[in-house]
């Protein structure tokens, strides 16, 4: 599922910029600073440090947690995907027009904001453009039927 959602040309291998897609935080003030930092794996070589020590235990601690939890996540999203699709009375086109509530054949952020949040789920503006950003595959700033299906 890893390589399924991460591997954009579908090579078999990850690149950097793929990879980096999985830790790269949705904040840009904290994408930032991260994308600033010098490596800490080459300042270690360059000053005789072990090179296989990149991380200080606790942050190779966190690193892991971010793993699981990613696995945890991604695992628990497949057995929603496999119990809907199994469910007689589910159907994805069904459930895309329901959240284009205009009916223009794309779901805005503020949509799928309006949608959840008259379900009785509070969603924050970070979080919508967390949905937004797994769902909208072209970056334009809507979901299409193709990439909602």
């Amino acid at each position: 599922m890893l390589f399924q959602r991460y591997d954009k040309d579908r090579d078999g291998r990850l690149r950097f910029s793929e990879f980096s897609e999985l830790f790269i935080p949705l904040d840009a003030n904290y994408a930032n600073v991260i994308a600033n930092r010098e490596s800490f794996h080459r300042l270690a070589s360059y000053q005789g440090a072990n090179p296989d020590r990149v991380f200080v235990p606790l942050t190779l601690m966190d690193f892991i947690e971010l793993w699981r939890t990613h696995f945890r996540v991604e695992l628990l999203a497949e057995d929603l995907r496999q119990s809907l699709q199994a469910n007689p009375l589910f159907s994805l086109e069904n459930a895309f027009e329901i959240c284009d509530l205009n009916k223009d054949g794309e779901v805005t952020k503020a949509e799928l904001k309006q949608l959840i949040e008259s379900r009785g789920f509070f969603l924050s503006d970070k979080e919508a453009t967390s949905l937004m950003d797994k769902f909208d595959k072209g970056k334009h700033g809507s979901i299409t039927q193709a990439e909602f299906l």
